[in-house]
């Protein structure tokens, strides 16, 4: 079985590595002081991109919504847990 790399999977994997990079050097080089804050910030941020992007890209086919959810799931208990990483400067990305 052969497979192709499409041009748009590999945009779509290099510009989810882009966003991970600015999502790490924005909660890293935040000034704020509070690290819970600043990354509540940069979550409310990319929650309005995403508002904006719907109307061009669509609704997810209703098979994906599953995966969303357990995403958002696994998100919601992570994402409290970054800005004591972020604050000691070890994460890995």
């Amino acid at each position: 079985m052969q497979s192709e790399l499409t041009l748009g999977v590999t945009l779509a994997v290099l510009g989810a590595g882009l966003l991970h990079a600015i999502w790490n050097a924005l909660l890293k080089t935040a000034r704020g002081g509070e690290p819970m804050l600043d990354t509540a910030s940069v979550v409310a941020g990319s929650a309005v991109w995403s508002l904006i992007a719907l109307p061009f890209a669509g609704m997810p086919d209703p098979a994906a919504w599953k995966f969303m959810a357990a995403s958002t799931l696994i998100r919601s208990v992570l994402t409290p847990c970054t800005p004591s990483c972020v604050g000691r400067r070890r994460c890995t990305g």
